[in-house]
């Protein structure tokens, strides 16, 4: 019994040195093979690359914002028409409630 638990423990132990080690060799082939790249100047291409990409998300961001007001009102006339559309089904279900009890349909 004694030697079970410690052969858990050990397993355990190496399981986790392992995967420990794992992530620290993953971390450093990203970071290893990015630290080259990080540290470029204004003239270099990556720099130039970064620079277009945030100016185009900047750019995307507030070309969004200035299309909100549209999208709200589409959002507004489709509320509008969902609320009409519900209202007449119960105006319907209601006058088909009150001719059943009369015994009687539209026609009559």
């Amino acid at each position: 019994m004694n030697l079970n638990t410690e052969l858990r423990k050990a397993i355990t132990t190496v399981s986790l040195l392992f995967a420990i080690g794992f992530v620290g060799l993953i971390f450093f082939l990203i970071f290893g093979n990015l630290s080259g790249n990080l540290g470029f100047t204004i003239t270099d291409v990556g720099f130039n690359e970064t620079e277009d990409l945030i100016g185009n998300l900047t750019t995307g961001g507030g070309r969004f914002y200035e299309q909100f007001p549209l999208i709200f009102q589409i959002l507004g006339i489709f509320l509008l028409v969902t609320i009409f559309i519900g209202m007449f089904a119960l105006v319907v279900m209601v006058l088909n409630m009150f001719n059943k009890k009369k015994g009687g349909g539209f026609a009559e």
